[in-house]
């Protein structure tokens, strides 16, 4: 079951969320539906090793134009006057969707359209490890090896998810976290570090599976292309490695 969630009503990063975010209109709605019309068949997909159905769940799409003919006044000219092939991939939905992020289906760049919320937050109820990820594909990647996963959108969510977490801590069960936003520079590693802490502090058990999952490469995506064999042995032990953590203190994280 996918939830859709609203923002809780403070944001500790500066952003006011005490307001409802705008629903889309007309034009913006039939945008997003007519993009996942045009998934079937998206050869990016394939590559990345995401299937249809998990697209689907997660109410993606492909615009062959973006942002041409895209309504939201955030694109006009967000690609500088380029034409992209591009999935959709919507973040968190208000009434219906209200933002999203365009990848590039030929070079993975990507543009942020709307507020920038994470992506996949219904993971947080379910009963089994989770794993936090940076980028929405990393996300897809980590699901499409069978774990729950969700994505930050951008390193700059990391205090709206806990605000989030804090404000639903009765509605979620107690389930390990899988830190996984990369190893590769300072900013990725102190946003793990200040989330690991807060997460200590809420007694929520975490591990910190960078350096295994990664495996040195800039995104978990390209890590499983490397070698997706070795990739998801590295899924599997670390959700084997998250699962043991139930079993000790609450305060208590890990790495991999």
């Amino acid at each position: 079951m996918k939830l859709t969630f609203y923002p809780p009503e403070w944001e500790p990063d500066g952003r006011d969320a005490r307001q409802e975010p705008r629903a889309p209109g007309e034009d913006e709605s039939e945008y997003l539906f007519s993009c996942r019309r045009n998934l079937c068949g998206c050869e990016y997909l394939y590559k990345l090793g995401i299937s249809e159905t998990l697209a689907e769940d997660y109410l993606i799409g492909f615009d062959g134009l973006f942002p041409f003919g895209c309504p939201y006044k955030a694109a006009k000219g967000c690609t500088g006057g380029k034409r992209w092939d591009s999935l959709i991939i919507p973040s968190m939905s208000a009434k219906g969707v209200y933002s999203f992020t365009a990848v590039n289906t030929r070079n993975g760049e990507t543009r942020k359209i709307g507020t920038s919320f994470p992506f996949g937050v219904s993971s947080l109820y379910w009963q089994e490890p989770a794993f936090v990820t940076l980028s929405e594909i990393d996300a897809l990647t980590v699901m499409s090896n069978g774990a729950a996963a969700l994505a930050l959108g951008e390193l700059g969510n990391v205090g709206f998810l806990l605000a989030y977490m804090r404000k639903h801590s009765a509605e979620l069960p107690r389930r390990p976290l899988i830190l996984a936003l990369g190893d590769d520079n300072e900013a990725k590693r102190g946003k793990a570090a200040r989330m690991a802490g807060q997460l200590r502090q809420m007694g929520i058990p975490y591990l910190l599976a960078d350096k295994e999952i990664y495996r040195g490469r800039v995104s978990l995506t390209a890590a499983r292309s490397e070698n997706a064999r070795d990739f998801s042995a590295a899924v599997k032990h670390a959700l084997a490695e998250a699962a043991k953590l139930n079993d000790k203190e609450p305060d208590k994280g890990k790495e991999a």
